[in-house]
């Protein structure tokens, strides 16, 4: 059975913002850690940014590891459309970590 893009959506929403934002478990100074908390932080305050389409694809596309033939079956729309929202979201992501790391 196909989802529909709404049900998937919906499972999405907030999926990196719960999920994505534990610590990383590794052998690190506390300065360390408490920069990769705040970077996964970041990041995940970007993604949850990105217009529904946008955030979708790169939720399906790197949380789920799924391919853009299958996100285009998902979303009923071309495989090259797929393949511009991605690129889109990742301009998008691109100017909100150059902020973080200038800010």
């Amino acid at each position: 059975a196909v989802l529909s893009f709404e049900a998937v959506l919906q499972d999405m929403t907030g999926v990196i913002a719960k999920d994505k934002l534990e610590a990383t478990d590794i052998d690190t100074k506390p300065e360390e850690s408490l920069f990769y908390r705040d970077l996964q932080r970041t990041l995940a305050e970007a993604v949850e940014a990105l217009g529904d389409k946008e955030r979708l694809v790169v939720s399906l596309y790197y949380y789920e590891e799924l391919k853009y033939s299958e996100i285009a079956e998902i979303m009923g729309i071309g495989q090259s459309r797929v393949c511009q929202i991605h690129t889109k979201a990742m301009k998008k992501l691109k100017s909100s970590l150059e902020e973080y790391v200038r800010g």
